[in-house]
């Protein structure tokens, strides 16, 4: 029951995180003739320009850290359920790096 409560917690913290940082940023995508930008409506929205690219770039850090942490659980899954409970890091690993 361990390995599942260890699956279980890792998502949820990576959910609350992602979730709380997007409500901070609250991002706009907006998109007009092939150019792409994304605006900001959260709290730094009128703070300086430093602080408003440090807010985007932890924000999308996250969000590639989410998805990658979100492979890695199916591959550990995989894992634990279709190896009888034998986890090997460096299988782990190789998995983990193909998936994305």
């Amino acid at each position: 029951m361990l390995p599942y409560k260890k699956l279980l917690l890792m998502s949820c913290l990576m959910d609350w995180i992602v979730g709380f940082w997007t409500f901070i940023v609250q991002p706009i995508p907006c998109g007009d003739h092939g150019y792409r930008t994304v605006l900001m409506n959260g709290f730094f929205r009128k703070s300086t320009q430093p602080i408003r690219y440090a807010a985007y770039l932890i924000w999308i850090q996250l969000m590639h850290f989410f998805l990658v942490t979100t492979m890695s659980q199916y591959v550990y899954r995989f894992c634990i359920l279709c190896r009888n409970g034998k986890f090997y890091f460096l299988y782990f690993l190789i998995k983990s790096t193909i998936s994305p």
